[in-house]
């Protein structure tokens, strides 16, 4: 179903960005303080968006039998995500009336230089373990500052890909935690897949098969941090295809 698939492409147009720093020190997903960046904040607008999306919906959309919700249309979802979006003095970008960009046409919004460190982003994902969430966030990180130093880079499109490794690292922060209330909340208890399996001595550990559609949802919240045709930026975010593809 189209809006099923749309709802957690919860489209968090947070337009605008500059490289500007803001001024307040924030705690970074990474578990360290420092100024908070206009990358920082990124990542910061992306959890927290998603935060106020899935408390609007448990607030006003009707419950199922299941103890879900009925999703709402997609223009509902997108009047929720502007509503978020002005409330932290942000613009929301035009232009976006294609809806959530596919993985391809996202890629190929970046430059071959870009698309080489993304590659490498990619990897760092797509070849973490189970359970690795720190570690993950670790390597996020750490490409990060490689980015920061690749003076080979225009510095708009280093500009770019810092928030998108941003929003990479939130999104990996925030999904470990939140992903199985996500699920519960929207489509009920009866559907949940599991995080954790149990092992005999009784340690839980993440499943492999929760661990699969994580790394997905991360990488398609970090492409959402492509730049916008208008030249701007915007989180058009919260996982692409979204909960209903990867979280049935």
């Amino acid at each position: 179903m189209k809006t099923k698939h749309f709802i957690i492409g919860t489209i968090l147009l947070v337009g605008g960005m500059t490289a500007m720093a803001a001024c307040s020190r924030e705690e970074t997903a990474a578990g360290t303080h420092r100024e908070e960046s206009a990358y920082e904040r990124m990542g910061r607008l992306h959890n927290e968006g998603l935060d106020y999306v899935l408390a609007r919906i448990v607030a006003e959309a009707p419950a199922t039998k299941s103890g879900g919700r009925v999703i709402p249309p997609e223009e509902d979802i997108r009047a929720m995500c502007r509503d978020f979006a002005l409330a932290q003095g942000e613009s929301p970008v035009p232009g976006t009336k294609g809806g959530v960009p596919s993985e391809e046409e996202a890629w190929n919004r970046f430059s071959a230089g870009q698309q080489a460190w993304l590659g490498q982003a990619k990897a760092c994902i797509f070849e973490s373990q189970p359970g690795e969430v720190e570690a993950l966030i670790a390597g996020l990180a750490g490409l990060e500052g490689q980015v920061q130093a690749d003076a080979s880079l225009p510095a708009v499109e280093r500009e770019t890909l810092l928030y998108v490794l941003a929003v990479c690292r939130y999104s990996a922060a925030y999904w470990a935690e939140n992903a199985e209330k996500w699920q519960v909340e929207l489509y009920g208890v009866e559907s949940l897949v599991p995080l954790r399996s149990r092992a005999s001595n009784e340690t839980q550990h993440v499943s492999k098969e929760w661990w699969e559609k994580y790394k997905h949802l991360v990488w398609a919240d970090g492409l959402g941090g492509v730049p916008a045709e208008d030249g701007g930026y915007y989180v058009e975010v919260a996982m692409n295809s979204s909960i209903g593809k990867y979280l049935p």
